[in-house]
């Protein structure tokens, strides 16, 4: 039972051999990302088998907007988890804790916004992207959902990076995998099951979001040898948040270049109709799967990097 317990308690990266370090993280995320990958994979595959391809289109005609909107929890999900894991090397509880707190309120902060201003600009940017009109109303619907229930989402994000962060990819694995099996059953049974179309699968996955964030928060809660979870740490401090959009913009503009990109595809792909919008959201599923190992690689070695920088073992850093 405690080689059990040690399997889903942050790990030090610090100590041993740093390739094994890194490979012992690595794979449990990389099964996680291609879960993750699955999860949007099977929502293409029930709302094209039970609805149409014209659904297939609305879902992949609102995924770039999608994105877009929710780029900043990138930046805030990586400055976390280089924040976190420095703090973790350098075994400064206190720092760590208010690290962690910082990161939960500008979650709430962001996501509220999010919530309210999502629904304003939704259909005003479906129409700017020469969204068809035959599947407008279908993608309005499924972008409503997902912005006003952002917060599983967002806090999975942000949880999961701050797991990740403490050297524990393996508790983020085992709820996103309960996330996309209960994903999977709720696509079937609101789509086939209820009818509900397209707002059925935006509903299925704001729910698992939603479970995933919350097993996320209970892991987290527990981990009072680690550091602290309270009201205290959680009021935003100057420093923590300066720090924390330091580490993590540079990667959120990255994101928001990469968003802009898509969106400018999606807007000259929408122009060909229906028909080639569900064949591009075909090939963007099967090509996402393609992109897993250098997202993991990167993922853990910016973990194992940031705890050694933190604990100063800057040697550790050039082997690993």
């Amino acid at each position: 039972m405690a080689k059990l317990a040690d399997l889903f308690s942050p790990r030090d990266m610090t100590v041993g051999e740093p390739w094994k370090r890194i490979l012992e993280f690595s794979i449990p995320m990389l099964i996680g990302n291609i879960a993750q990958q699955l999860y949007n994979t099977v929502d293409s595959i029930v709302i094209g088998r039970y609805v149409g391809d014209n659904a297939l289109a609305a879902v992949g005609s609102a995924m770039p907007i999608y994105n877009f909107l929710l780029v900043f929890f990138v930046a805030v999900s990586t400055g976390a988890g280089i924040m976190v894991s420095q703090y973790f090397g350098a075994k400064d509880r206190e720092k760590l804790s208010r690290s962690i707190g910082v990161c939960l309120t500008l979650t709430a902060v962001t996501a509220t916004m999010i919530m309210i201003i999502g629904p304003i600009v939704v259909r005003p940017m479906l129409s700017f992207i020469n969204t068809p009109p035959s599947i407008l109303d279908w993608c309005a619907d499924y972008l409503l959902i997902l912005l006003v229930g952002n917060w599983g989402f967002s806090y999975f994000n942000i949880l999961s990076g701050i797991l990740r962060g403490l050297g524990d990819s393996l508790s983020a694995l085992v709820f996103l995998l309960i996330s996309t099996v209960l994903n999977i059953f709720l696509d079937i049974y609101f789509v086939a099951g209820l009818n509900m179309g397209v707002p059925g699968v935006a509903l299925a996955t704001v729910i698992a979001q939603v479970i995933s964030a919350i097993l996320c928060a209970i892991k987290l809660k527990n981990m009072h040898e680690v550091f602290e979870l309270n009201l205290e740490v959680m009021k935003p401090q100057k420093e923590y948040v300066a720090q924390l959009l330091r580490l993590g913009l540079p990667s959120g503009l990255t994101q928001v270049i990469f968003s802009l990109a898509m969106v400018t595809v999606q807007s000259l792909t929408n122009i060909f109709g229906e028909m080639v919008i569900a064949c591009n959201v075909i090939v963007m599923r099967v090509d996402g799967f393609a992109m897993m190992p250098n997202f993991t690689f990167g993922i853990a070695m910016t973990t194992f990097t940031g705890q050694n920088v933190g604990a100063k073992k800057l040697e550790r850093v050039e082997e690993g």
